[in-house]
Parts: structure tokens; sequence; C-alpha cells
């Protein structure tokens, strides 16, 4: 056993590390929460299919996969964005349209070792603005994220890049 050491890829945050994550999360909640996004917890395990269909396979092959004692095949969390979309699409599909919703959970993903900050868990932070296509909801999410940086002291040290599929 290896009880002394944790799997690689995997680590601790102790003291002003901890608290440093904490806040950087907490001040994210808040702009999403002081936009009207309402914060949705979605399930750490989710049938391995979900995210093939949302992240596509290349990426959803990257998910720690396994079987239940069904013969499902399942998957750790490795993305929050294909639950979202599942949830706006079921459990919320009678609400009025846009959706404001917001989360920080932990994902899981295997990566290869080459990447600088190797790391298989880390927490995606993150809103999702659905049913509204108009360019002001994308300077809405641009805005929220701008006010992120500014609020933990960043003004003027970052940089966003818009990319589009």
């Amino acid at each position: 056993m290896h009880l002394s050491r944790i799997p690689s890829g995997m680590r601790y945050y102790i003291g002003a590390e901890a608290r440093l994550r904490r806040a950087v999360e907490d001040t994210a909640m808040a702009v999403f929460d002081g936009w009207a996004y309402e914060e949705v917890v979605t399930p750490a395990v989710d049938y391995y299919s979900l995210f093939e269909q949302g992240m596509g396979h290349a990426e959803a092959h990257r998910a720690f996969r396994f079987t239940d004692s069904d013969g499902e095949l399942l998957a750790l969390r490795p993305d929050v964005t294909s639950s979202v979309a599942r949830a706006a699409a079921s459990l919320l599909a009678q609400r009025p349209r846009p959706l404001r919703l917001c989360y920080a959970a932990p994902v899981f993903k295997q990566q290869q070792q080459s990447h600088a900050e190797w790391r298989r868990e880390s927490t995606q932070l993150g809103c999702e603005l659905i049913g509204a296509g108009a360019p002001a909801a994308d300077l809405e999410v641009l805005l929220m994220a701008a006010e992120i940086l500014s609020r933990l002291g960043l003004d003027q040290k970052y940089r966003i890049t818009i990319n589009s599929v």
C-alpha cells in the first residue's frame, strides 16, 4: 500500500493555499449571484455517454470511467457543462428563457504528464447563459469574467481571448 503518497496528478491544499482557492471560488460565485445566476450542483458521477455527446469522444475519453453493478458505463465528471445542458433540457425545460446557471465543482480528467500544471482533479468555475443568443449575452458573460478578475485584484494583468467554434 501507498499510504504515505497520493495518486499522481492529485494534491493537497493546506493553509493559505486552501484559503486562496476558496476565495477565488467565493468571488466568482458572488459575481454570478450579483448577475442573477442560479447555482446548480451536478452529480460527480454520471453516464459516460452524456460526456461523450456533450464534449466529443476525444475529450470524454480522458474521463475516469468505470462500470456500475448494472453494467452501465459511468464516469467521474470530466466537465460540468454537459450536465448543466441536460438539466436545462429536462429538469428546467419549462422555465422561461434565458436561463442563467452557474457552478463551482471538481472535475476529473486523465491528463498527459507533459502538462506544466499536470492535475487529474481541478475545479471548474463557470456559468451558462442558455436561450439568449444576442451579442448582449456574449457581452454579459465577458463583463462577468472581467468583474471576477478585477475583484481578485488582477486589474490590467489579464487578457480575455475570444474564440468560437
